[in-house]
């Protein structure tokens, strides 16, 4: 009877295994079908109008080399140093292609070398691939379009855990994600503007340091129509979230939303209104039939550098929120975003990454001196190089989920550059829930916050040479259990200077200590240097 129960276990755990791997492979299918499509598109967009193309396109090749005290933050008294070699070619792309096909991106491979310092040395070798390329085809003027997206990433595994860098494969996975999205939009009656888009991502991830990847397909489709207030106006919005996962017994996940919004202009930058709509969820007997929900809404546009706008719902996972305030100057850029809203893990893959770019940051703050995107680009690679700031400051950590997730995001970043000094600073808390259902009145079976800030300051002491000093923390806690929470806190200080017309070196030093009670207090310390060389 015992080798009976035991090999119907056996084979119970082998049909699993099965299904799961069925359902990644059909995922991976239809993310190889969606790949397919968006390389048509691109070939359709390069063939007709070869010689219309206008890009800018850059190589290079990076060298990273790094001794480490502790890479793999072992406990006191058990650390062991190491070094590495990483040698990645990266490139970086704007522009348009023909008459319709505007593409960005960027993209690095990460080669790395690892030679081991300890008893019994080793030398080992693996990939780290980075980047995210982004093209937009007008298929039809002014009418149909079609974005296509592709995104490489690492992530962290475990929240509470920390890792010693970007470049480490300690507590770090690689995730990848493909991107099909076609909409159109125009102008009914000369009054209302429409929309019609269909968001479709499939995104791969081996959480957990684990082989086997989980695959997810995620889509959100919309209608939206809407009036600008002058001094009454009004938009109708219908929205469905689909969320589809290689776990197994999962089905598609379904959210609707419809909501009419009624605004009115209360002057020519004002401009305030109420909300009133209906949702329902496949996946939550508490909301399976349409529940009403209301809310209110405001903008304000002053002038072109200043922006805030938001609205507030109450929904049936309680108060949702988005609000977003931009301002720029000829010398700094500042923004703020604050939201409570439903979530995936697909769409934090989108979302989080860019959340502190400060490339997007400088990208703002040049609009005004140098109107032409391409060159103001070129500015902003420009400007990061001499400063060698970093390109995306310290971001949320995505945390992996099979299901819908509620999010609440609230972070602030500020640049600011003159001709000598450069300042960096962003701020940011993260609140992920987790319940049975989504629903206010049910306990969360999870929730994760995060804070996290990262400071980092570049003086140019000589025309060819620069110094930057970083400080960064990280605090990750369980907020159902909070005796349970990480915190990492790291100083950094570089300098950089040109040793040739197309050839970059940094020379640095960091240390790092981590106060976990749920792994273990760990301190590190490391010389580094990079090499970047521009290959035309």
């Amino acid at each position: 009877m015992a080798i009976t129960a035991a090999t119907d276990r056996t084979a119970s755990r082998a049909a699993q295994d099965l299904l799961r791997r069925r359902r990644s492979r059909r995922l991976r299918t239809s993310a190889l079908g969606a790949a397919g499509s968006a390389l048509g598109l691109l070939l359709l967009a390069g063939a007709g109008a070869v010689q219309a193309q206008r890009l800018d396109f850059t190589t290079y090749i990076d060298v990273y080399g790094i001794a480490s005290s502790n890479p793999d933050l072992a406990p006191k008294g058990q650390e062991e140093g190491d070094i590495r070699l990483i040698v990645s070619p990266r490139f970086t792309l704007t522009g348009t292609v023909g008459e319709r096909f505007k593409v960005s991106g960027s993209g690095s491979l990460g080669a790395s070398a690892s030679l081991s310092l300890r008893e019994g040395a080793s030398f080992s070798t693996y990939l780290r691939p980075s980047g995210a390329l982004n093209g937009t085809l007008e298929v039809v003027d002014n009418f149909f379009y079609v974005d296509v997206n592709a995104g490489v990433q690492s992530g962290l595994d475990n929240p509470f855990l920390a890792t010693t860098d970007p470049y480490s494969p300690v507590n770090t996975s690689t995730s990848y994600q493909l991107g099909i999205t076609p909409y159109i939009r125009g102008r009914l009656f000369k009054e209302l503007d429409y929309e019609v888009r269909s968001a479709n991502y499939w995104t791969d991830y081996a959480w957990g340091g684990s082989t086997n990847y989980q695959g997810q397909y995620s889509a959100t489709n919309s209608v939206n129509i809407e009036r600008s207030p002058r001094p009454l106006g009004g938009a109708f919005r219908f929205e469905q979230q689909l969320l589809s996962s290689s776990a197994e017994d999962q089905s598609l996940l379904s959210t609707e939303t419809a909501r009419f919004s009624l605004r009115y202009a209360l002057t020519t930058y004002l401009a305030v209104g109420a909300r009133i709509g209906a949702e329902r969820y496949n996946y939550t007997l508490t909301a399976n039939d349409w529940q009403r929900y209301y809310g209110a809404e405001m903008s304000w546009r002053p002038n072109e550098r200043t922006v805030l706008e938001g609205y507030w719902e109450d929904r049936v996972f309680g108060n949702s929120w988005q609000l977003a305030f931009n301002y720029r100057r000829p010398l700094m850029a500042f923004n703020v975003v604050s939201s409570r809203l439903l979530s995936n893990t697909p769409q934090q893959f989108l979302t989080f990454p860019g959340l502190n770019s400060l490339a997007s940051l400088l990208n703002a703050a040049f609009t005004t001196r140098i109107p032409d995107p391409i060159e103001r680009q070129r500015a902003v690679v420009d400007f990061l190089s001499r400063t060698q700031l970093p390109a995306e400051l310290l971001a949320p950590t995505i945390i992996y989920s099979e299901n819908f997730t509620i999010q609440e995001l609230n972070n602030a970043s500020v640049v600011y550059y003159g001709q000598r000094h450069s300042l960096t600073f962003t701020v940011w808390q993260t609140i992920t829930e987790y319940s049975a259902g989504i629903s206010a009145s049910l306990p969360f079976s999870n929730k994760t916050k995060e804070n996290g800030t990262e400071l980092a300051f570049s003086r140019r002491m000589t025309p060819v040479t620069t110094a930057t000093a970083t400080a960064s923390w990280r605090y990750t806690e369980n907020m159902l259990d909070t005796s349970q929470n990480t915190t990492q806190t790291q100083l950094r200080l570089e300098a950089s200077r040109t040793l040739g017309r197309r050839t970059d070196g940094t020379l640095g030093a960091r240390y790092q200590w981590i106060s976990s009670t749920v792994t273990n207090d760990a301190t590190e310390a490391a010389l580094y240097f990079t090499l970047t060389h521009t290959l035309d």
